[in-house]
């Protein structure tokens, strides 16, 4: 037999444990771990423009008294847009518009009498009919379950997103076969030019959380700085951060950055200063690449691309096998770097009640 729980708060010590037992299923990503999806919460909730015309609930469902899901929705109430901004009528996956890249109820497996309980629930007990389940992996359960044939409810495929991910192989001289003969090429003058400048780049790499006020405020100029000169003219993305100034919110890499245990940071310096960095989550899976970013000033030595090899190259025993995903974006580096490409998907679920 199978039940349901509404939480309003993921600090509820029920659901803290259930999040803990479910977060260990292996479609789960960094971004369904509690201590990031405490950090969504907040977000959700310090925006002021989310919270006036919507909700954060938990949807937990039970079969024979134990846990098997949790749906973190962001509740819609009412259609807002600003533009290209906002949100229809309906019941989102939280997560959605924050770096969460990889989106998913949380659970450890799942088949379509659960998924099919959830969906009917959801649509009935909030009185909203449509859910929107955006960034769902290709090879996930949930993902083949919603596309499967049922008779509860219709999904339409809205739209799709390519990632990278980069696999390590077993040897060092594997993965520099990988890389492409346009980045070694560059990757040659780089260095001459270190060499002709006295610029030397090395790094650091922060494993959990970082508790150096001066790394994280230096992160964030980074990343301002970068943002504005790479979104210059940009109407929508400049649009879109102002409207996260006036309306509250937090920012997500900086409170991840000092808050989640699984943080990964690898910092590019040169005689000390902080010049370039990437950061992400680690989960069971992979390194989940975030963020990055790089000084304009040393543009042109490429710091982020050497930092990035340099950190390679003296650690490859522990990284052979493993995965860097650089997540969302197809920017030319990933594929030099011998990444590969994976589809994320956006769906809509109409449910039909008058079926049941």
């Amino acid at each position: 037999m199978m039940t349901y729980k509404v939480f309003k708060r993921l600090t509820d010590g029920e659901l803290k444990t259930i999040f803990h037992l479910l977060q260990e299923g292996d479609d789960m990503t960094a971004f369904q771990n509690y201590e990031w999806m405490k950090t969504i919460d907040l977000s959700f909730r310090k925006n002021r423009l989310r919270t006036l015309f919507g909700q954060i609930r938990y949807l937990t469902i039970f079969k024979d008294s134990k846990p098997v899901m949790v749906f973190p929705f962001h509740v819609q109430r009412h259609t807002l847009k600003i533009g290209k901004f906002g949100y229809k009528r309906g019941l989102y996956l939280l997560g959605q518009r924050s770096y969460s890249d990889y989106l998913t109820p949380i659970y450890q497996s799942i088949n379509i009498e659960v998924l099919q309980y959830a969906v009917s629930v959801a649509c009935d007990y909030f009185k909203l009919y449509t859910i929107y389940l955006g960034q769902l992996r290709e090879e996930t359960a949930i993902r083949r379950l919603v596309m499967s044939e049922n008779k509860l409810f219709q999904t339409t495929v809205t739209g799709c997103e390519h990632c990278v991910a980069l696999s390590f192989p077993l040897t060092f001289d594997e993965f520099c076969k990988g890389l492409s003969k346009n980045l070694i090429s560059n990757l040659k003058k780089q260095r001459n030019r270190q060499r002709r400048e006295n610029v030397h780049i090395t790094y650091e790499l922060i494993e959990g959380v970082c508790q150096n006020e001066h790394i994280r405020q230096r992160i964030g100029e980074i990343h301002s700085e970068r943002f504005n000169d790479k979104n210059c003219g940009n109407v929508n993305m400049i649009l879109g951060k102002f409207l996260n100034v006036v309306y509250g919110g937090i920012d997500e890499i900086q409170h991840a950055m000092s808050h989640n245990p699984y943080s990964w940071l690898l910092l590019g310096k040169n005689n000390g200063e902080i010049i370039s960095y990437i950061y992400g989550l680690k989960d069971r899976h992979a390194i989940r690449v975030m963020q990055l970013g790089f000084s304009t000033e040393y543009k042109r030595y490429a710091p982020g691309i050497i930092t990035f090899l340099e950190y390679v190259k003296d650690n490859y025993t522990n990284l052979q096998g493993s995965v860097i995903d650089f997540t969302r974006g197809e920017e030319r580096y990933k594929y030099e770097l011998g990444g590969k490409q994976h589809i994320i998907y956006d769906h809509c679920i109409t449910y039909n009640k008058k079926i049941m």
